[in-house]
């Protein structure tokens, strides 16, 4: 069976892709062809986030048939950069054995060389059932159309003070409210700007989704769903499901109580420019937008993973850091995208950085990031996120990183010292 996704359809296979969390083993993305309607349905993510994505397949694709099976997430992330020429379409070679897929074929475009072909390929695996019951729970929510209208409007307002941790929309109280670390700015509303019957608390990576949801041409309406803890957008081929339990009310902001797990001062200037020689340099790392640090009395580690490769690098501490309440580990993991967007420019100095770990009674963590080492308020904050399972990892890649310092550093106590570790 031959599937033809038109490059016209690129753009909502990317957000399928997007989606896709590669950070467990188990990860897989569905795929369900429908005979009927033509259509190859994308099912990929874990919450946080989850996404299901309707492509409408070519004329070309002849003799559908029905059926379902799922792919490695490795494999699926790559399906766009087989064909990296936006105006190709991309073929999938569905192997079927007594109506089942069994193995998923695509030319490999990238390697083109002196016009030789690549050819790529993926066994097909056990359907994952959180994917099957993602697409029932979708089929009953409560959806609340809002047009595109309303919600750009909203978003032009909010832009205005970029950055930010939080925005909150109240239709209730007909607000829309900014928080950026312990501080909420409130946004006047014009009487023309018609604030969507919801109440939601949305986080950047939310709002980025809305612009890509507004972006598309095709779309008048967004159709909405808050079910507790649960957020999700729907247009005509994509559904998308973001989780909310790390929120918090605006009501409750300043009696918000976090206390101080540990402190370190930092080149902060040089843990941005590893981060973004990450990102520039693998595109996993961007697409995961997943950075681990964990910290040390006399370094901090950062460490990232790719398909083939770990990366990690020592950023200087200077003096100690000071442990001031103890955690099960010290390593956590945050986004990478919000660190590249801090402002180091307004630090009074981003190579010698305060940042504080913080935690507060719901166990909501944050990295805060000070302007000045005397400061008592941080000017900015990342959230974080525990990631003790990948601690025995860490710890043996600081022991072969502080070996190799301890080395050189007689003679260049300032330079850092990153290494690639291929996997075994």
């Amino acid at each position: 069976m031959k599937l033809v996704i038109p490059a016209s359809q690129r753009s909502i296979l990317h957000t399928a892709i997007d989606c896709i969390d590669s950070r467990y083993a188990e990860s897989t993305v569905l795929f369900i062809t429908n005979k009927a309607e033509r259509t190859l349905t994308i099912v990929s993510g874990q919450m946080p986030r989850l996404a299901q994505c309707t492509l409408f397949l070519d004329g070309q694709s002849p003799h559908i048939q029905d059926t379902q099976f799922a792919l490695d997430t490795g494999f699926c992330k790559r399906l766009l950069d087989f064909v990296p020429q936006q105006t190709r379409d991309i073929e999938l070679g569905i192997v079927m054995k007594r109506n089942e897929a069994r193995s998923v074929t695509v030319i490999d475009e990238s390697t083109v060389n002196n016009d030789t072909l690549g050819l790529s390929c993926g066994n097909c695996l056990e359907i994952n059932k959180k994917h099957t019951n993602y697409l029932t729970s979708n089929s009953c929510r409560p959806f609340i159309s809002v047009t595109k209208k309303q919600i750009q409007e909203i978003l032009a307002k909010v832009s205005q003070l970029m950055p930010f941790d939080f925005i909150e929309i109240n239709r209730d109280q007909q607000t829309i409210k900014v928080q950026t670390g312990n501080s909420v700015v409130h946004i006047p509303v014009a009487e023309h700007i018609e604030i969507p019957p919801l109440h939601m608390i949305l986080t950047p990576s939310e709002k980025e989704l809305l612009e890509t949801l507004c972006n598309d041409p095709s779309e008048e309406n967004i159709e909405i769903a808050q079910q507790g803890i649960e957020l999700t957008f729907q247009t005509k081929q994509r559904i998308i499901t973001c989780e909310l339990s790390d929120k918090r009310t605006f009501g409750n902001i300043n009696s918000l109580n976090f206390r101080q797990i540990l402190s370190s001062v930092i080149n902060f200037r040089e843990l941005q420019r590893t981060v973004k020689k990450w990102q520039k340099a693998h595109k996993d790392i961007k697409r995961s937008d997943t950075v681990l640090i964990h910290f040390h009395a006399h370094d901090v580690l950062i460490y990232a993973i790719t398909e083939k490769n770990e990366h990690a690098s020592l950023i200087k501490v200077y003096g100690n850091t000071n442990f001031i309440d103890e955690l099960a580990s010290n390593l956590f993991h945050f986004s990478a995208r919000k660190l590249t967007k801090i402002q180091s420019a307004k630090l009074i100095d981003s190579a010698k950085t305060r940042v504080d770990v913080l935690v507060d009674n719901s166990d909501v963590l944050k990295l805060a990031i000070f302007r000045s080492i005397e400061d008592k308020e941080p000017s900015d904050s990342l959230f974080l996120e525990k990631a003790e399972q990948h601690l025995p990892k860490v710890l043996k890649l600081q022991r072969i990183l502080q070996a190799g310092q301890q080395r050189v550093e007689l003679d260049d106590s300032q330079k850092q010292y990153e290494f690639d570790f291929l996997f075994d």
